[in-house]
């Protein structure tokens, strides 16, 4: 379970499914080596006196630190290395090529990232990123996806057979949207981080 590193949550369910479905960045185990990175990203001030807040591009450099695996990859989490997969799939990418090793998946869950800006997790292919959020929240969907990030919904539990036919579908949807953002970025992507670091200057 995520520490409580940053602030509580009201949304134990939510977080929990966040959690399951991505794995944990920010961890009590971490926790000594996350606040001393914050610290240098935020000028000296500790995640109390910055109120857990870092900027969209520094908040997304702290995540991809503390990774609960060794190489993003080959993600821990079932829910994870699907989407990975998907994502693959949708590109055209070959499994074991050189292609593969460019596209990766970061968690988020526990860090500024996610606390602060709402995303859960991010997968990034040739400098380029499409980010995630899960929600168990009915007034949010999957239509209500950005061109940049992906809001996805409750999966059916692959451990019902009867649903799994259900499960691959929607990691189909999911993907397909991916790679449609991936591809559709000339350059690395800097949508969100503008909007983000632009609404800090008005703190």
């Amino acid at each position: 379970m995520a520490t409580k590193y940053y602030r509580d949550t009201k949304d134990v369910t939510g977080k929990l499914l966040e959690e399951s479905y991505f794995g944990v960045s920010a961890t009590r185990q971490n926790k000594q080596a996350m606040t001393e990175l914050f610290e240098m990203l935020s000028n000296g001030k500790t995640p109390t006196e910055a109120r857990g807040y870092l900027s969209f591009e520094k908040a997304v450099r702290l995540a991809k630190t503390f990774q609960p695996g060794d190489d993003p990859t080959m993600p821990e989490t079932k829910v994870a290395k699907d989407l990975l997969n998907a994502i693959a799939d949708e590109l055209g990418i070959e499994p074991d090529s050189e292609e593969e090793q460019e596209l990766k998946f970061y968690t988020a869950i526990g860090t500024p990232l996610d606390i602060k800006h709402g995303i859960d997790a991010f997968v990034e292919y040739k400098g380029k990123r499409v980010y995630f959020d899960v929600t168990k929240n009915p007034s949010k969907r999957f239509e209500d996806s950005t061109n940049e990030r992906i809001i996805m919904e409750e999966l059916p539990d692959y451990g019902d057979k009867t649903k799994r036919a259900e499960y691959e579908q929607a990691f189909k949807k999911y993907a397909r949207r991916a790679a449609r953002i991936l591809q559709s970025h000339s350059e690395p992507t800097r949508e969100i981080s503008q909007q983000f670091d632009a609404s800090e200057n008005l703190r």
